[in-house]
């Protein structure tokens, strides 16, 4: 297991940089967990553990090969870590890439773009209908509202697709 002790090392200063920033994480395209709780559920599920960073004295579970196990002495630890008491262990992961397929196979499907549905939310508080009215925002070919705003809550109606 590879041993660090200073602040300025380049993987301390990579673990700063991802903790602080979500450019950086994204420009990195790893992120930090903290605890061997979490450790383990990574590991279970199969998670791209990259780097794990533990005080020393500290047992870790069975981690692949290609792992980078670093040890380091408890007070750079508490100053790695984004909570008030670190549980003896950081580690990072690759972040998953959750772009969509080529190509949906099955049935049905929802997808839900969270910043279209705020940008939608932002519209239908601008709209300002009279006091009752139920406004459709899209309408089915059949006229019946697809997405509305009604009272106060936004409706989104899922219908089951017929004929063939």
């Amino acid at each position: 297991m590879e041993r660090i002790t200073s602040r300025k090392n380049e993987l301390v200063a990579h673990i700063r940089k991802l903790s602080g920033s979500r450019s950086a994480r994204r420009a990195a395209g790893e992120f930090v967990c903290d605890g061997p709780k979490l450790l383990a559920e990574a590991l279970k599920w199969g998670a791209a553990v990259t780097t794990v960073v533990a005080e020393e004295g500290t047992s870790l579970p069975e981690l692949p090969s290609a792992v980078r196990r670093v040890e380091v002495p408890a007070d750079l630890l508490r100053s790695l870590s984004t909570t008030e008491t670190p549980q003896g262990v950081l580690f990072l992961c690759r972040t998953p890439d959750l772009a969509l397929p080529e190509r949906l196979t099955g049935g049905r499907y929802m997808v839900v773009n969270l910043l279209l549905l705020g940008l939608m939310l932002s519209a239908f508080r601008e709209e300002r209908l009279p006091q009752g009215q139920k406004g459709p925002a899209a309408q089915s070919s059949r006229g019946r509202p697809l997405i509305s705003w009604r009272d106060g809550d936004l409706v989104i109606a899922l219908g089951r697709r017929t004929g063939k």
